[in-house]
Parts: structure tokens; C-alpha cells; sequence
């Protein structure tokens, strides 16, 4: 049986990555409009963008 503490660890570069690619690739324009495609609030994908800095 495995404990909760088991899961996998998210790679949060890739997540920035993926996040970035959205925008880059024109599948959204904004950052609003990136939020509102994932299902995030704006400022968690300014969190996660900001990995990129």
C-alpha cells in the first residue's frame, strides 16, 4: 500500500515550459486568457511563469 507522501513530484520547470509554449505557440494571447484556458487563477500563472526568470 502506498502512503500519500509517495506521489510524484510535478517537474515545475516543465509546467513553466508548457505554460510558456501556450503563449508562444498562439493557442492564447494573454496571460488572463491563459488562466481562463487552464482553469488558474491569473496569479498562480504569473507564479509559475516567473520560474522562467
Amino acid at each position: 500500500m502506498e502512503s500519500e507522501s509517495a506521489k510524484p513530484v510535478r517537474d515545475r520547470m516543465r509546467l513553466a515550459r508548457y505554460y510558456q509554449s501556450l503563449l508562444d505557440s498562439g493557442v492564447v494571447e494573454t496571460r488572463a486568457q491563459l488562466s481562463r484556458f487552464l482553469g488558474v487563477s491569473r496569479a498562480r500563472v504569473t507564479q509559475v511563469l516567473n520560474r522562467l526568470e
